[in-house]
């Protein structure tokens, strides 16, 4: 169990909602401007939440994990 912020709860909302990672942050940090994304991702993948994402882009798409 983890205690999270509104900020990061809206960062998981957009990845739960397949936004792109673009706009996941700018929903969070339309909520709070302090946002950590890096220590929100880690914490994600910690805790099992999020086991790797997609980069894409026009030409390629690379999987991080």
């Amino acid at each position: 169990m983890m205690v999270i912020t509104a900020r990061e709860f809206a960062l998981l909302q957009s990845f739960s909602n397949d936004q792109l990672f673009a706009r996941a942050i700018e929903s969070a940090t339309a909520v709070d401007t302090n946002i950590s994304i890096d220590n929100a991702l880690k914490n994600y993948m910690q805790l099992g939440v999020l086991c790797g994402f997609s980069i894409y882009s026009i030409f390629y798409r690379e999987n991080i994990i």
